[in-house]
C-alpha cells in the first residue's frame, strides 16, 4: 500500500485489516484452535488492546471474512458492470469468489462453515447475510439480477432472494466437499461448473 493510499484510510481501519489478515495467516498456516490471540497481535505488532478494541475475539475475526470478501467483490462487480447484463456475470462471480476462498485456505474456510452453523443457532438463522440493504456488495448483484430479468434472460416467478439463497447453497456445498478432501481440486473451476449447471434452470429459454 502506497503512502498516498495510507493517508486517505483511517488509522482504525488500517490496523482492522492489518490484525484481520495477520489471523487470516496465521489460521491458515496452524488451524484455528492452534493460533492465540497473542501471536496474532505479535504477528502484525500490534497491542492486545487494539485487538479487542476491534474484535470481540478470534471467532468474531472469521465472521468478518464475508464483510471482507464484499470489498474484494465489490472492486471485481465494478469491471463487470462494464459489460451488458448477463447471467454469466454470476458465472464470472462465481469462479472469483473460488479463487478468493483458495487463498483463505482450507482450515479457515473449515472454521467458517462450522462458524456459520454456529452464528444460525445462536441468532435463529444469519438472515443479514441475504439482506441486500446490509450489504453494498449484495445490493449490486441484485441490480444486476433485476435489469437481466427486466430484459427476459431469467424467468419473472423467482425473486432475487431465492436465486441468490440457492446460489450460496449451491458454493457452500462445494467449499464444504472441498474442504472434506483438504483442497485437493480445483475449486473456482468446481464452483464455475456447479453455478453453470445452477444458473440454467432461472434462464427463460428453459422454462416449460
Amino acid at each position: 500500500m502506497d503512502t498516498q493510499t495510507k493517508k486517505r484510510i483511517p488509522r482504525g481501519v488500517r490496523t482492522k485489516k492489518k490484525i484481520f489478515d495477520a489471523a487470516i495467516e496465521l489460521i491458515k498456516e496452524k488451524g484455528f484452535q492452534n493460533v492465540t490471540i497473542d501471536e496474532i497481535c505479535a504477528s502484525c505488532n500490534v497491542t492486545k488492546g487494539a485487538f479487542y478494541y476491534h474484535f470481540d475475539s478470534k471467532e468474531s475475526v472469521i465472521e468478518q471474512i464475508h464483510l471482507d470478501t464484499d470489498q474484494i467483490v465489490e472492486k471485481k462487480i465494478a469491471q463487470l458492470l462494464k459489460m451488458a447484463p448477463s447471467l454469466k456475470i454470476f458465472q464470472d462471480m462465481s469462479y472469483f469468489y473460488g479463487e478468493i476462498t483458495v487463498e483463505r485456505g482450507v482450515e479457515v474456510m473449515r472454521h467458517k462453515l462450522h462458524s456459520n452453523i454456529d452464528t444460525a443457532i445462536a441468532n435463529g438463522g444469519y438472515r443479514d447475510f441475504f439482506d441486500p440493504e446490509k450489504r453494498p456488495a449484495l445490493k449490486l448483484f441484485k441490480s444486476i439480477f433485476l435489469e437481466i430479468q427486466k430484459n427476459g434472460e431469467v424467468i419473472n416467478n423467482v425473486t432475487f432472494e431465492d436465486f441468490f439463497r440457492h446460489l450460496i447453497i449451491a458454493y457452500n456445498g462445494v467449499v464444504l466437499d472441498w474442504c472434506c478432501n483438504d483442497g485437493c481440486y480445483d475449486l473456482p473451476s468446481e464452483i464455475e461448473l456447479a453455478t453453470k449447471r445452477y444458473l440454467k434452470s432461472f434462464q427463460t429459454k428453459y422454462q416449460d
